[in-house]
């Protein structure tokens, strides 16, 4: 810590990346393959609970708990697993590369590198939400990092400002049309109701609504027709 405070003072900081970045091993490697690890086991764990929960809201059938739910999971903490070793072996790299560290060496580029390279692995339906969401807690970061530094004033109730900002800009895609992904106008419209669509879309789901309901007629016919001639 005491090298890393350096950065705030001086241009440059000309210490090696394991007195800035893995202090626990000197080893580059074992860093990159220690930090895999970590965030594995620590993901893994948090997308059981996130997928057991999203799964269970949008109702999935059983095939898909025994088929998918796993292959997902393991994408999912491999994205997040590969964001930090990813981070660990940029920051490595071109610390040797570049022989020193300021503060764009220090974070910005291992974490563009990073990010860039491990949102490749996540699916494509999910990236889009967690770009929104990383989004918002990058504004909610930094405005918390300014108001304790002193560079701008602290507003009263400015938590709730920038939730209400999000919150609008959310119902504004979800009102537009083809505004939002899938999955997310989905979740969206559990909370709000139907009601807060434009007409066009109110429209599109309750026709959707009568043709769901019509297949499903249909297919009770069927069956009952299929049953009265066994039984003739």
């Amino acid at each position: 810590m005491a090298a890393l405070s350096k950065i705030f003072f001086e241009p440059f900081v000309y210490n090696n990346c394991y007195e800035l970045g893995h202090t626990w091993t000197p080893n580059c490697w074992k860093a990159f393959f220690d930090t895999f690890l970590y965030a594995f086991k620590e993901s893994f764990k948090t997308y059981v609970g996130f997928y057991l929960a999203t799964s269970a809201f949008k109702k999935k059938t059983k095939q898909y708990y025994l088929s998918r739910m796993l292959p997902h999971v393991l994408r999912s903490s491999l994205f997040l697993s590969a964001n930090a070793c990813l981070f660990m072996a940029a920051f490595c790299v071109i610390g040797k590369l570049y022989g020193k560290f300021n503060f764009t060496t220090l974070g910005f580029f291992p974490a563009l590198i990073a990010s860039f390279l491990a949102i490749l692995i996540e699916r494509k339906q999910r990236r889009s939400l967690l770009a929104v969401y990383v989004t918002n807690l990058a504004s909610e970061y930094l405005f918390n990092s300014f108001s304790a530094r002193g560079y701008i004033k602290p507003i009263k109730g400015g938590e709730v400002l920038l939730f209400m900002i999000v919150s609008a800009t959310y119902m504004y895609f979800f009102r537009k049309p083809n505004g939002l992904e899938k999955s997310e106008h989905t979740a969206i419209k559990f909370f709000v109701g139907a009601s807060e669509l434009t007409n066009e879309d109110h429209w599109q789901a309750t026709e959707e609504s009568k043709a769901k309901h019509a297949l499903h007629r249909v297919k009770q016919l069927v069956g009952e027709s299929c049953l009265l001639q066994k039984r003739m």
